[in-house]
């Protein structure tokens, strides 16, 4: 199976070919068919040439690209049922790294922060198997996963309680199709999470400045209108130019009655 030989296309092919039960991760025949697996990974796949598509009607186009987002959720949940095995057996260990991040990012080239997405959606798996059915189907992504997991860290420091499985499954069902605004506030609510209240500034090299603040709901509700209501003049909907203008707006008011 995991042999230092194989390369990543092969190691994916070969858990996806497995039926049965492995010593830690039992392991469904995939509904993916590992041809095409092999097209995708295949060096001259036409997907790749500049001129793809050019001969495809609108329909056509988007019929095939559908698909390939389908088939790109079925890799989706593979790669994740091979993370998580390669996890339990402690296999980076073997191969001289670290971690299982450290294996990840430096190993096959992912960033730190789709490494953490991977590695918290995969421990998930472990614990929820029918997370890869939602995987599969759209109705839950990594982010979430990877949101879920750090709200239940939390959530078992802060309250030094074990979180159970039944209530994980059950704040995954809430969460299914969800935004991140509303995966969050389903998040905080299931979970109790602490309200931050602190302020916080981090001074730059540059001298710029990143604000950490929270906002009541009436509050960021009478930002958002301010925000709406001056869209012509900040076009680009970003907080800084938007609190900037206001600011600005407001001297010039002020200046004004001084007189």
């Amino acid at each position: 199976m995991f042999t230092s030989s194989a390369t990543q296309t092969d190691l994916f092919l070969d858990f996806a070919s497995h039926t049965g039960k492995s010593n830690h991760l039992t392991i469904s025949q995939p509904t993916v068919d590992t041809n095409i697996l092999k097209n995708i990974y295949r060096p001259h796949l036409q997907a790749a040439s500049s001129t793809y598509g050019l001969d495809l009607t609108n329909d056509e186009l988007e019929l095939r690209f559908t698909k390939l987002v389908q088939t790109e959720r079925k890799i989706t949940h593979l790669v994740l049922e091979c993370i998580a095995e390669i996890d339990s057996r402690k296999l980076y260990l073997e191969r001289a790294y670290q971690s299982l991040f450290d294996y990840l990012v430096r190993g096959f080239g992912y960033s730190p922060s789709a490494a953490v997405r991977r590695i918290d959606s995969a421990r998930l798996l472990r614990e929820i198997p029918e997370v890869s059915e939602q995987i599969e189907a759209g109705a839950l992504n990594l982010s979430q996963l990877s949101q879920i997991q750090r709200a239940v860290r939390a959530t078992e420091k802060v309250q030094s309680r074990k979180i159970p499985i039944s209530e994980k499954i059950s704040i995954l069902h809430k969460i299914e199709f969800a935004s991140q605004e509303c995966t969050e506030r389903v998040l905080s609510q299931e979970l109790v999470l602490p309200i931050p209240t602190d302020e916080t500034e981090q001074n730059h090299c540059d001298e710029s400045v990143t604000l950490t603040v929270t906002f009541t709901k009436e509050q960021i509700d009478l930002l958002e209108q301010a925000r709406n209501a001056i869209s012509h003049c900040v076009p680009s909907y970003r907080w800084a130019e938007t609190l900037t203008h206001l600011a600005k707006r407001e001297l010039v008011r002020s200046h004004r009655i001084s007189k």
